[in-house]
């Protein structure tokens, strides 16, 4: 489905729709829904979060999901053509 499946990590700032993810000094930004930051740790503690790496012309989108479902369901939308 996607180049990057999942990342594990710390969080290092967790916000409504915007989560960093340290991995080893290497800071992933991460876009997410609502419902996905509810289900959050606390900042300094150990994440592992679903993900999905939208490519499109020059932009590079990394997303991030509490579960399958909610991936699922997102894939679908952003993977459908615009006109």
């Amino acid at each position: 489905m996607s180049l990057i499946d999942s990342i594990s990590g710390i969080v290092f700032i967790k916000q409504p729709t915007r989560l960093v993810v340290d991995i080893g000094g290497i800071r992933f930004q991460v876009n997410i829904s609502i419902s996905c930051y509810e289900s959050l740790p606390e900042e300094g503690k150990q994440i592992e979060i679903l993900t999905f790496l939208h490519v499109k012309d020059d932009i590079l989108d990394l997303y991030g999901f509490k579960d399958l479902s909610e991936r699922s369901v997102s894939y679908t939308h952003l993977t459908l053509p615009t006109n």
